[in-house]
């Protein structure tokens, strides 16, 4: 059925509900790569759509530890690991702040997403600054242990 509807009109993938949603920004919520798949596939628009609180798809996939959809984005589309919600952060803050290791752990361990690790919030927290604030351990120790990012 999401096959035949895209076919049919591929813009409603850019269309919001009332909190600015986008079918890829439920996709990415649900856990389910294969739903995911389709969505993402179909309009590459609407990966770059923020809701109304200012997510895009990659930031709701971090809000619910989905590092499977977090993958498939970044894979077509690598710039998305730059894109910054309203408060300034990456997907790799929210992850941090939501206590997924999968995708802290995941970030560390891509050289490709090195760029990020030391990026600043609005606030002026990097990753590692909100894994110290957490008091999380292993996700400070994942995000200590890479070389590139920076102490200071």
């Amino acid at each position: 059925m999401t096959k035949c509807v895209l076919t049919w009109n591929n813009s409603l993938t850019t269309h919001g509900d009332r909190d600015g949603s986008t079918p890829l920004h439920l996709a990415s919520s649900l856990r389910c790569s294969n739903r995911f798949q389709q969505k993402e596939g179909s309009n590459p628009a609407s990966v770059f759509q923020a809701d109304n609180k200012g997510l895009f798809p990659i930031h709701v996939a971090a809000l619910v530890g989905s590092k499977d959809s977090i993958s498939i984005i970044l894979e077509k589309f690598p710039g998305t690991a730059g894109l910054c919600a309203a408060q300034g952060q990456t997907f790799l803050h929210v992850a941090v702040m939501e206590r997924s290791l999968t995708i802290v752990s995941f970030v560390c361990r891509t050289p490709s997403l090195a760029w990020i690790l030391n990026m600043q919030d609005n606030d002026g927290n990097t990753a590692l600054h909100l894994a110290v604030q957490a008091g999380k351990l292993r996700m400070f120790s994942s995000l200590y242990g890479n070389k590139e990012v920076q102490l200071i």
